[in-house]
């Protein structure tokens, strides 16, 4: 099996509390500065399992970075400047 179950979620708490802000850069830097589909995909993938892995984790402050984060993303508040990707993070938003 290429997994390991871990039966200690403390040890994922501490990963998750180590790298999140890193991640949260990343997603956003990415997603903000390019134009690529697959790069903005990954990214908007991204924010996704970061913002469900630390609504599981009860780890609310980290959760609600990653949503304020892509919700950024979104332009509603001006409609005329979205692009495919800030469609693309208003369904992310959705799930």
């Amino acid at each position: 099996s290429a997994y390991h179950v871990v039966t200690d979620v403390a040890i994922l708490r501490f990963m998750v509390e180590v790298c999140w802000g890193p991640m949260l850069a990343a997603f956003s830097v990415t997603l903000d500065q390019s134009d690529d589909r697959v790069a903005t995909s990954q990214s908007l993938q991204g924010f996704r399992h970061a913002v469900h892995v630390t609504a599981v984790m009860g780890m609310q402050t980290q959760r609600d970075a990653f949503v304020t984060s892509v919700a950024k993303f979104t332009y509603l508040h001006c409609a005329g400047d979205m692009k495919q990707k800030n469609v693309d993070a208003v369904k992310v938003n959705e799930s």
